[in-house]
């Protein structure tokens, strides 16, 4: 490899000394994925060779260049964005039209304008799928890039089936040219969004593909979402020592934009309340410097809310942390949305609204194309419903969640609910665990707190959020505009659900729940 990099470098050199600028152009093409792979910095050095007037002509060629720079490993500042210090010319090709696409899509994308980079990701599929067979040959070196990228693009946004077929693309066509780097990086990106939704067996396939890495220097690109599947297929069977250990080995320098998912990952194996207020620190100050778009909207967003609800839930803030699950903009399709509904409802199975849970879960399990994650889910908290309703049902919902797990090995998907009912529907269920899987289960539901905040009412929150404001009962009834009797009836319930009998024993149990007044709709 050493000797091709060498030969590479010296016919790059002997072109730009002859100034045969047309020749140099020409070759970078046809050896891009060599150089990309084996030596970035000369081919970047080739490209910093070529007069103006010739980076105007060669539109690839500027754009190459601005490319390079974002990535390439050396002393020049890196940037998130694509760099075009030369502007390039109008597109002359298919060619052109994919790799300008490319560019402005990945931009857009590093600065959180994810509905805006998404279009122009379908724009150039499109484009690509309508191209003629010679176009996709003479640009076929470069497409387990492109394709890549359009992936890249569709996963922070939100569509991860959309990725994944990109993802998938960006590997058969790195296999068939044999681009290591390329085959590298798509392997671990479809191991990661496959883990992600559950699909465990398939994550577990795509690790195995990868090939030998090494010291390479696009290494650390490739490695991180590996590094981040190889996690959350420990989290799946509850080996969390593991998880934490591969966990700390993750560098993210070469992948900041994958911290939404590595906070994700930090808050689902937290074992102490002191780590869970440094991860929430960090959350915030990272989240303080990110564009307004990026912190609300796409996959990183809902990461990082269901990051945080994970953590106030530790710290004992069960509404504080139902807070968390609101305001994200994600497609109500994706995985992203699925996966905060699936807590929502897991808020609920722990307050005891079990008629809502029971309705909540079904829809979930009955959405289409709905990933084994949420399936399992969304089943464990049917049963789970179901138990306590006494619907004759809830044994073979169970068994079904049961077998799904079993086939992926996606047991923590099964635990995300209230749990009090999962000793009866094991027992009642003819589709067993491994022994070790439903020990740790069983002691998860055996210690699993519950917040009673959650089961108030919207009008319950409101008076108590009254009083708790310092507000008498009389200044309450007057702020709410009911009568003081009806005040002081809510308050009796307040009283009852929380499991206090005067007003200072309410203020401490609103302090060590860490009590936030959550809005709901009166259902279930």
């Amino acid at each position: 490899m050493a000797l091709r990099s060498e030969s590479l470098r010296i016919t790059m050199d002997a072109l730009i000394t002859a100034e045969a600028w047309e020749d140099l152009v020409s070759f970078i093409q046809g050896n891009w994925t060599e150089l990309l792979a084996q030596d970035p910095m000369s081919a970047r050095e080739a490209l910093e060779a070529l007069p103006d007037e010739v980076l105007v002509a060669h539109p690839r060629a500027s754009l190459a260049k601005g490319y390079l720079d974002r990535i390439a490993p050396g002393d020049h500042a890196h940037t998130m964005r694509f760099r075009k210090a030369t502007p390039a010319g109008p597109p002359r090709g298919v060619f052109d039209e994919l790799v300008q696409l490319s560019i402005r899509a990945t931009a857009r994308r590093a600065s959180g304008e994810y509905d805006a980079a998404e279009k122009m990701a379908r724009e150039a599929r499109e484009l690509l799928d309508a191209a003629e067979s010679s176009d996709r040959e003479q640009m076929q070196q470069a497409l387990p890039e492109m394709t890549y990228a359009w992936g890249y693009v569709r996963e922070l946004a939100g569509d991860l089936d959309g990725a994944r077929r990109e993802f998938v693309d960006s590997y058969d066509i790195a296999l068939m040219i044999d681009d290591q780097m390329g085959r590298a990086r798509a392997a671990g990106a479809l191991a990661w969004v496959d883990a992600l939704a559950g699909r465990n067996t398939e994550a577990r396939a795509w690790l195995a593909r990868l090939p030998e890495i090494g010291d390479a220097w696009w290494a650390g690109r490739s490695i991180v979402p590996a590094q981040l599947a190889e996690v959350m297929l420990l989290i799946g069977t509850f080996e969390f020592d593991e998880a934490r250990r591969v966990l700390a080995q993750i560098d993210l320098r070469p992948a900041r934009e994958r911290w939404p998912a590595h906070k994700l990952l930090s808050a689902l194996l937290v074992d102490s309340h002191v780590d869970a207020v440094t991860i929430l620190a960090e959350i915030d100050a990272a989240s303080a410097a990110m564009p307004d778009e990026r912190a609300e909207r796409g996959e990183g967003a809902a990461f990082l809310a269901i990051a945080r609800h994970r953590l106030l839930a530790k710290l004992g803030s069960q509404s504080a942390a139902r807070l968390e699950l609101n305001g994200v903009v994600v497609p109500p399709s994706s995985l992203g949305a699925k996966m905060i509904e699936l807590w929502k409802i897991a808020d609920d199975a722990r307050s005891g609204r079990v008629e809502r849970v029971e309705r909540s879960a079904t829809a979930l399990t009955l959405s289409p194309a709905a990933s084994p994650w949420v399936m399992v889910a969304a089943l464990a908290l049917k049963a789970g419903a179901e138990s306590s309703l006494g619907v004759p049902t809830a044994s073979r919902t169970w068994e079904s969640a049961v077998a799904l797990a079993n086939r992926e090995h996606l047991y923590s998907a099964l635990a995300v609910g209230d749990g009090r009912e999962i000793p009866t529907l094991m027992q009642s269920s003819s589709e067993s665990l491994p022994p070790e899987i439903a020990a740790h289960i069983l002691r998860t539901a055996g210690s699993r707190v519950h917040d009673p905040f959650l089961a108030l009412t919207p009008r319950e929150h409101v008076v108590l959020a009254a009083r708790l404001r310092g507000l008498t009962v009389g200044e309450t009834a007057e702020a709410v505009f009911v009568s003081v009797n009806t005040v002081k009836t809510q308050l009796r319930t307040v009283y009852r659900k929380i499991g206090v009998t005067t007003f200072s024993q309410l203020k401490r149990a609103a302090s060590m729940h860490g009590y936030i007044p959550l809005p709901q709709d009166d259902g279930g």
